[in-house]
């Protein structure tokens, strides 16, 4: 990954305690949700939706497997959302979106955070976010998501879970 590819700040254990804090403060109550994601060239996606602080900061940290397609992360409002890959145990292709689900920036095959500071990753282009797809590495090259494609995703709910992952 190059300097014009992403930009990275050092995470330290500040950001860690406060992500722990937020958890146990903004948990959700053991619902699950999903949405169902229609990408421009492959199948429609079942993926895992994080809206809280909580959901939002552990992602897919300590997790064997990416649950259904993918995880959603949204934010209640559009601006700079950089992630981090503290914990993750596989490769995943991050993609950045607009409001409108235009895709804004895409960083194919982020790997692995193993050990504190991990970095926090915002590409170019992706700092009027309002939510990062995290998807298996690949499938972003396989479902035509690049920059400036459009995804669509309905709001959130524990029944969409249902419908798996790739349909």
């Amino acid at each position: 990954m190059t300097a014009t590819q992403a930009r990275a700040r050092s995470v330290g254990g500040a950001l860690a305690i406060t992500g722990l804090v937020a958890l146990a403060m903004d948990s959700p109550e053991g619902v699950e949700s999903c949405t169902v994601v229609s990408t421009p060239d492959g199948p429609a996606l079942t993926v895992a939706v994080a809206s809280t602080a909580g959901t939002r900061s552990v992602g897919l940290s300590g997790r064997d497997s990416i649950p259904h397609g993918g995880l959603l992360l949204e934010w209640p409002a559009e601006g700079r959302h950089p992630i981090w890959m503290a914990d993750v145990r596989f490769a995943l292709d991050l993609i950045w979106l607009a409001d409108d689900g235009t895709v804004l920036a895409v960083l194919p095959g982020a790997d692995p955070c193993h050990s504190a500071p991990c970095d926090l990753l915002e590409p170019d282009g992706s700092r009027d976010s309002r939510a990062v797809l995290e998807l298996p590495e690949g499938d972003a090259q396989q479902f035509g998501i690049t920059p400036g494609a459009r995804v669509a995703y309905p709001p959130a709910t524990p029944e969409a879970c249902a419908a798996g992952g790739h349909s």
